[in-house]
Order: C-alpha cells, then structure tokens, then sequence
C-alpha cells in the first residue's frame, strides 16, 4: 500500500506498517554557488525548500544571511568562509545556531541532537527532513582539538529525507563531486556508523 503525501511517498505493509519513507527533497549544489565549504548552509535549504520554506531563495541569498562567528567557534555561527577552504579555521556552524538561523524564515526548525535512529525515522514518518552532520563519505571520523573543543575534521552536513528496510537516502549538497551522486541510498551500517559520531541533527517542520 503506497501513500503519497503532502512531502513525499510512504509505503505501507498490508498490515498498516510503515515500509518506507521518502520525502523527495530537491538537491541543491554547494559547489555550483561557489561554496566549497557550505555544505550546512546548502542541506539546510534542501530541507526548508521541501517544507515549503524560503522557496524565494537561492543557496547564493541564504549564504550572504548565515550567521559568522567571529572567533571561529561554530557554536555561535560559521567559522570562516564557505567559499573556500582556510587551513586552520573550523568552518562548519553548529546544530544549534544552524536552527536558530533557519528560525528566522518563519520555519518550524527543532535542534534534534543526540536523538537516536528511531528518532529520525519518527520525524521522516511526521514528513519531517533533517540536516545532519556526518562525515565525508560515511569514513571514520578524524578528530582534532581546537580553541572551542574537540571536532571532527572530516565532517560533512547532508539531508536525510528517506528510510527503507536497511538504508537511508540522502540529498547530497556535495553530489557531483568526487565520485559522489546528488541523491542515493546508504546502508544504515554506513549512515549511522558516521551519524553516531556526534549525533547532531536539525528537524525541518
């Protein structure tokens, strides 16, 4: 049995109980607006757009309104520049300040981190996509100390917007690039091997 909803096609048993999920988010490409390095900014409007939020902005809009952290630390904004890579800056913005930002376009936007699996799976169900910060490629996290904490330097940011029996799809702000395709299902080893790292999600409402 197969629904399709508001944000995406929902597969059923016979028995009522959900199969699959996927909310058919449109991938958007850090690299074509010129930010190598903006791949939270980019999965962060993959999301919004599905939802039916910011659908008036371009990635290259919404990078000039992200929020920047003056000392680097991504807790309170971006560290440096996503337009291109400076060696010994941590250029990433953090969970917390990414929600708050997407607030700021009337959105409904929930710091989900440290929830696990079967909470991601319950706001896919709820129609819900979510930013998530993993690593590149799904490869083992490679840590390193900084003046805010300890962070990973391989870390990526994509958007889960489907499940199914053993995998999960992403929309990739990074596809095309690097061997990479802009959508494709992972398995869940390889997705939540990467995800439980750190845990740290933004629910799109």
């Amino acid at each position: 049995m197969k629904w399709i909803g508001n944000h995406g096609i929902y597969q059923f048993s016979h028995s009522g109980i959900f199969q699959s999920v996927d909310l058919g988010a449109k991938f958007i490409s850090q690299y074509a607006s010129g930010a190598p390095m903006g791949c939270e900014a980019a999965a962060l409007l993959e999301g919004l757009q599905t939802k039916g939020y910011a659908t008036n902005l371009s990635l290259k809009q919404l990078l000039k309104q992200m929020p920047l952290a003056t000392d680097g630390n991504p807790n309170y904004g971006f560290g440096g520049t996503p337009y291109k890579i400076i060696n010994g800056t941590y250029q990433s913005i953090y969970a917390a300040q990414l929600a708050k930002w997407a607030r700021s376009y009337d959105s409904k936007v929930a710091d989900i981190s440290g929830t696990n699996t079967d909470g991601l799976k319950n706001e896919l169900r709820n129609g819900n996509p979510i930013v998530v910060y993993v690593t590149y490629k799904y490869t083992a996290p490679v840590w390193r100390n900084y003046n805010f904490g300890h962070a990973i330097d391989n870390a990526h940011v994509v958007l889960l917007d489907g499940y199914r029996n053993g995998s999960y799809h992403i929309v990739d702000p990074a596809g095309n690039q690097d061997g990479l395709a802009s959508s494709y299902w992972i398995s869940a080893t390889d997705f939540e091997n990467s995800w439980n790292a750190r845990r740290s999600a933004v629910a799109i409402r």
